[in-house]
């Protein structure tokens, strides 16, 4: 949610039967209340839907998990992300891969 007036600068959810349309929004954001919010993005992890996005007045990031789409936990204590992480994303790679990134940048 991008509204200007009232500022609200939040996720929701939208559904829909199609990926093309017609959407339906959730009125309610999912993401913490007085919270600025964007740059989402979403990864799968065993029974588990976490949305990491950017809480860019704070300058740091927060997650939300869900299993529903429904009832949300803030996971942002967890998160760990690097100095200065700005709109992320998730990719899988292999463990040797990750091993060799871990070396070269410490």
């Amino acid at each position: 949610d991008e509204t200007r007036y009232p500022a609200a600068k939040n996720l929701k959810v939208a559904r829909s039967s199609s990926i093309f349309g017609p959407w339906e929004i959730t009125e309610q954001a999912f993401t913490p209340e007085n919270t600025w919010v964007e740059g989402p993005t979403i990864v799968k992890h065993q029974d588990w839907f976490y949305v990491y996005y950017d809480e860019y007045i704070n300058r740091q990031y927060g997650a939300m998990r869900t299993q529903d789409f429904n009832q949300w936990q803030n996971v942002s204590a967890q998160l760990t992300v690097p100095k200065g992480t700005r709109h992320g994303t998730v990719l899988k790679i292999p463990a040797e891969k990750l091993t060799q990134l871990l070396q070269h940048y410490n």
